[in-house]
């Protein structure tokens, strides 16, 4: 047989993450040594366990009800060790994630809309040494750097004379610039702009939507 492929799974999702245990289970070649459903105690435990790949769900929910982000405790894990394999694992499967999720060292960033059988290919590819990146698109195109500051401008409330002034340039002209990210997000409003932001990643999950 094989040499075993050691998981660890971070997911707050109950069903996703019995689901994935009892498929592994019945996968030669994988053995998840531990399954966890936040951040808590998570460092103490990659050292004991010493898993070869830890899964990790990009939203997660803490004890307390607070959200907790994977992406966070990815990079917390890969500075304490940069060898370590970290694979993210999520239902945000959007460009501008991916993108930071591979900034930070994360060896795969893989859609739990994929099959379980594809994502014990990728694993396996991982366990490897090769960085997966899944070349699949997403329908919104994505927002420019400028765009990106002009977005987190609208979601601290700012009017658009307000971030004309901020920016120097003429209202006209952010005006524009707003229809563009309202097309290129598919919404119709600030408030629809910043949750969309958010979702895919332009603004942090703290900010909350001005009215």
């Amino acid at each position: 047989m094989n040499q075993q492929i050691t998981l660890m799974l971070v997911d707050d999702h109950q069903a996703i993450q019995s689901g994935m245990v009892h498929y592994f289970d019945q996968q030669d070649g994988f053995t998840v040594v531990k399954s966890l459903h936040n951040g808590d105690h998570l460092m103490s435990t990659i050292r004991e366990c010493s898993p070869d790949i830890i899964l990790l769900d990009m939203h997660l929910q803490r004890k307390d009800g607070k959200a907790e982000s994977g992406m966070k405790l990815a990079e917390n894990i890969l500075t304490y060790n940069p060898s370590q394999k970290v694979v993210i694992y999520t239902g945000y499967n959007y460009p501008h994630y991916k993108q930071n999720a591979f900034q930070i060292g994360v060896k795969a960033f893989i859609s739990k809309y994929e099959p379980l059988s594809k994502l014990a290919q990728y694993l396996q590819l991982v366990s490897e040494g090769i960085i997966v990146q899944n070349d699949d698109s997403s329908t919104e195109e994505k927002l420019t750097k400028f765009e990106i500051n002009l977005l987190h401008h609208i979601s601290e409330g700012l009017t658009n004379q307000d971030i004309s002034e901020k920016l120097s340039y003429s209202r006209r002209t952010i005006e524009h610039y707003i229809t563009v990210i309202y097309e290129k997000l598919q919404v119709t409003s600030r408030i629809q702009s910043v949750v969309k932001g958010m979702k895919l990643g332009y603004l942090p999950l703290t900010n909350e939507p001005s009215t």
